[in-house]
């Protein structure tokens, strides 16, 4: 592992900029496969391009792996990209509306096993009663943290839209 400790460290690095923790999957993948995290991080950075690089909004970027995440039974994944969604601006109504359409598609599975879950939790976030796997509590601290990280690069990602998207569709 010592071998790649700095492409290591930048990984973590990855998931602290855009989940504000690093999962335990994550962890383990370090540990036990770096080659392998290394590899999945090239892909997921690709991925999370921010406009205009790419053409989706970090918003929908997550709230895509929610939905993911929930249509594979992976709920502590759902929650952590959720935390992630919202710190973006996605609000109850829009991740309601876009698990409905998950349930009309992948059954009614998904809402028993874990939609409803995520709405109950996505409210308890806009609450301020939810707490992250970093420890950060509620929307507030959530928002605040993505605008104290977004400060030093301010020309190359939009703020936050929580309180002007409230109930807008995504």
């Amino acid at each position: 592992m010592a071998k790649h400790s700095k492409e290591l460290q930048e990984a973590l690095d990855h998931y602290m900029g855009t989940l504000g923790n690093s999962p335990e999957p994550i962890r383990a993948m370090r540990d036990y496969a770096p080659e392998a995290l290394l590899g999945y991080t090239r892909t997921r950075r690709y991925l999370m391009r921010r406009p205009p690089e790419d053409a989706l909004d970090m918003r929908t970027k997550e709230l895509v792996y929610v939905l993911l995440d929930v249509v594979t039974g992976n709920l502590s994944g759902a929650k952590n990209h959720l935390h992630a969604a919202m710190r973006e601006g996605l609000t109850v109504p829009q991740l309601a509306e876009a698990l409905m359409q998950t349930m009309a598609v992948c059954g009614i599975t998904t809402w028993g096993q874990a939609g409803w879950r995520l709405c109950d939790y996505a409210a308890k976030i806009e609450r301020g009663e939810a707490v992250n796997e970093a420890g950060e509590q509620g929307l507030p601290a959530l928002v605040a943290k993505t605008k104290t990280a977004r400060s030093g690069s301010a020309g190359k990602a939009s703020q936050p839209k929580a309180a002007k998207n409230k109930g807008r569709a995504a």
